[in-house]
C-alpha cells in the first residue's frame, strides 16, 4: 500500500448576511483529512513540476496535488471531496 500522508484541517466558517447582529451570526465547523500519497508511489496525489536545485533543498520547488478529502483519518473512509491545486516551497531551512 502506498505510503500515505493524512494532515487533519479543521475549517471554521462564519456565515453572515447584510446587517446582523452578533447574536443572529451562526458558526459552522467543518472537519475533514487532507489524504497526500508521494510523489514516488503508486497511486500519488502531489508530483513535483519544477524545481531549480541539483542538492537537497526544496526552496522554490513548484508541486501540483488532487488530493482526496474524506471524513476520517483511515483512507477508506467517506470521501467528502477534493483539495485541487499547487504548492511553492518558501522555507530556506526544508
Amino acid at each position: 500500500m502506498a505510503a500515505a500522508r493524512c494532515y487533519f484541517l479543521a475549517l471554521s466558517v462564519v456565515l453572515t448576511g447584510g446587517a446582523v447582529s452578533a447574536a443572529d451570526e451562526g458558526l459552522i465547523h467543518l472537519h475533514f483529512y487532507f489524504h497526500e500519497v508521494d510523489a514516488g508511489t503508486p497511486n500519488a496525489t502531489v508530483v513535483n513540476v519544477a524545481s531549480l536545485h541539483k542538492n537537497s533543498s526544496t526552496f522554490g520547488d513548484v508541486n501540483v496535488f488532487d488530493n482526496a478529502l474524506r471524513a476520517g483519518p483511515d483512507p477508506v473512509s467517506r470521501l467528502i471531496g477534493r483539495a485541487q491545486g499547487f504548492a511553492l516551497h518558501t522555507s530556506l531551512d526544508e
